[in-house]
């Protein structure tokens, strides 16, 4: 199944797992704070939609809300995930996916291309983040490009329920701090393309940003955080 329910099998601790979901390092505390905010705020996004457009809307319903938000609540970073209250299950994710479809009656979904789009880009994000990561760089410009990817990336795993807002903050972010160190930009070498391909990122994401329809809030974010694969 996904990466929550392959780490339970394996006894593996909540923080190595949330970093896998999340795409840091387990000394990135901040990094692993800020993601588990971001699914608390799409945990509690899509929970008033569904009490809010779902008539008579039964307590069963959200249950998979409040299981989130024990996952969530559990700071002992070394706790095995078969220990963590709330570790995700089959019985959530076929919740999660059953109440998204009956909130599509009353909002619209993100057109299949921009789908395919912020899948490609989340791609294209997670690889540079992996070759900045292991690069021999500035420590200081390898520090700037991946807080700036982590941000994007964050960014297109909260789009369809937050908007083009969150992306182009995003993408602003990334060039004011890119200017500020513009000279260790220019000091980089011609021939490593991480520069370029990082300019290439933010224009895709910008151009995603600008094309966004209106759409209203649904779960497949949160779902989709429990099944990365």
């Amino acid at each position: 199944m996904g990466q929550f329910t392959g780490y339970h099998n394996q006894g593996a601790s909540i923080s190595r797992v949330w970093c896998k979901v999340l795409g840091c390092e387990p000394s990135e505390t901040r990094k692993i704070m800020e993601g588990m905010l971001s699914v608390m705020k799409l945990n509690d996004d899509a929970r008033a939609a569904t009490e809010r457009y779902i008539e008579n809307c039964p307590d069963f319903y959200l249950a998979p809300f409040r299981q989130i938000e024990q996952l969530c609540a559990h700071m002992q970073m070394q706790t095995t995930m078969t220990s963590v209250p709330g570790f995700p299950n089959d019985a959530m994710i076929v919740s999660l996916t059953f109440m998204e479809h009956q909130l599509d009656a009353y909002f619209g979904a993100t057109p299949s291309d921009q789908e395919a789009q912020i899948e490609l880009l989340l791609q294209s994000v997670d690889e540079l983040l992996e070759e900045c990561l292991a690069a021999t760089m500035n420590d200081k410009l390898k520090a700037a490009l991946v807080r700036q990817l982590h941000s994007i990336r964050t960014a297109l795993m909260t789009y369809k329920i937050t908007g083009p807002e969150g992306l182009e903050a995003a993408v602003e972010q990334a060039l004011g701090s890119l200017f500020r160190h513009q000279n260790l930009v220019s000091e980089h070498p011609s021939e490593d393309t991480k520069i370029s391909r990082f300019f290439d990122l933010l224009g895709r994401a910008n151009d995603l940003a600008s094309s966004y329809q209106l759409i209203a809030p649904a779960l497949a974010p949160i779902s989709t955080l429990f099944l990365l694969s």
